[in-house]
Formats: C-alpha cells, structure tokens, sequence
C-alpha cells in the first residue's frame, strides 16, 4: 500500500507517526504482530493462535500431515 510503512513501535502513514498501544502490540507472536494489532484496532479481534515458523503448533500441524500421507 503506497505511503504505508509498518516499523516495529510505530506506524508510519502519510500524516505521521502514530503512538501504538505497546500492550496491544505484544499479545501477539512478532511474526504477524502489526497485521493483528490492526485488526483488533480495527474492531476485528485475533482471538486464535495461529502457527509461526518452528512453533510447537507447526510442529504439530506437521507431524500430523506426515501420519496423515503415510496412511
């Protein structure tokens, strides 16, 4: 999205710097922390994990993939 930039603390739009809730931010794994973020601002709440590269929860969605192709 053109004159949109995500910076780890703030994001930065046309108009500015924007102060983040830093509460907010850190609920969520880094790895889609600002998409989170702003959904929950947004009126849309993350209310599931989701899996991250080498989370418990990759581990496990994959394993089960491997039973799953070895039957």
């Amino acid at each position: 999205m053109p004159g949109f930039t995500i910076v780890w603390s703030t994001f930065t739009f046309p108009t500015g710097f924007v102060e983040l809730d830093e509460h907010a931010v850190q609920k969520y794994p880094r790895e889609y922390a600002p998409l989170a973020y702003i959904l929950e601002k947004s009126g849309f709440p993350v209310n599931e994990v989701y899996p991250t590269k080498g989370s418990d929860l990759e581990k496990t969605i994959k394993a089960k993939g491997q039973t799953w192709l070895k039957a």
